[in-house]
């Protein structure tokens, strides 16, 4: 279910990396909080939530591949997705401006 959209900041995990991907620019796993967050090529960034670490791993498996993970993304994925939200960063000026 699309929640509303949170400001906020990005994961920056150890997870972190960027992509060559068609439909993604980066992805990131936050194993405790289980999220995982894509910046899509649209400038969009989106977390999605109660994601297990095997779902990260299949993302980590198609990265590595250079190859295939925006298919993985658009027909596999998002059949996978229960809550998530679009991330609006915390730009220099509004933060601690309370926003969120």
């Amino acid at each position: 279910m699309k929640l509303p959209d949170k400001y906020g900041e990005r994961l920056y995990t150890i997870n972190f990396r960027r992509v060559n991907s068609e439909a993604a620019i980066s992805i990131d796993y936050h194993p405790k909080l289980k999220i995982i967050e894509i910046e899509y090529k649209t400038g969009k960034i989106y977390h999605y939530l109660n994601m297990d670490k095997t779902i990260w791993n299949k993302f980590l498996e198609f990265a590595d591949k250079g190859e295939g993970l925006g298919t993985y993304i658009n027909k596999h994925f998002k059949e996978m997705i229960n809550d998530y939200y679009e991330l609006i960063p915390f730009q220099p000026s509004t933060r601690g401006k309370g926003l969120g």
